[in-house]
């Protein structure tokens, strides 16, 4: 999920799979078969990775395709544009992710990665 000129853009979609929590670990011998490398336009002002756990919060279902939710993803991408100690803001980022908000979504785990880039 990348933000690029204030538009939230999907970058590389979830992966089909058979069974709900099925993930290719990077240990694997087949890790490779399954990274999704997608490029994206520029300049990317914000990207998130996340696991599964995260994803009816963070996407909506339009026609057949997933587009991020705003509503999620500009508030994080505000605060991290905000914060100045990532010891707090790890934190309140965990706390976002066990919130019964979230959890109502989710009882799955859930990871979330932020990345910003202030641009003058």
């Amino acid at each position: 999920m990348g933000e690029i000129n204030g538009i939230l853009s999907l970058i590389s979609s979830p992966g089909e799979s058979e069974y709900t929590n099925e993930v290719v670990p990077l240990t694997s011998k087949e890790w490779q078969d399954s990274l999704r490398i997608a490029s994206g336009e520029s300049p990317i002002r914000g990207i998130a990775v996340f696991t599964d756990g995260c994803q009816r919060a963070a996407f909506r279902k339009e026609e057949d395709a997933l587009v991020p939710f705003e509503g999620f993803f500009t508030p994080v991408f505000n605060y991290a544009r905000k914060v100045t100690d990532a010891a707090t803001g790890a934190s309140e980022i965990a706390e976002l992710l066990a919130s019964a908000k979230l959890c109502e979504h989710s009882d799955d785990d859930k990871t979330l990665v932020v990345g910003v880039v202030e641009m003058d």
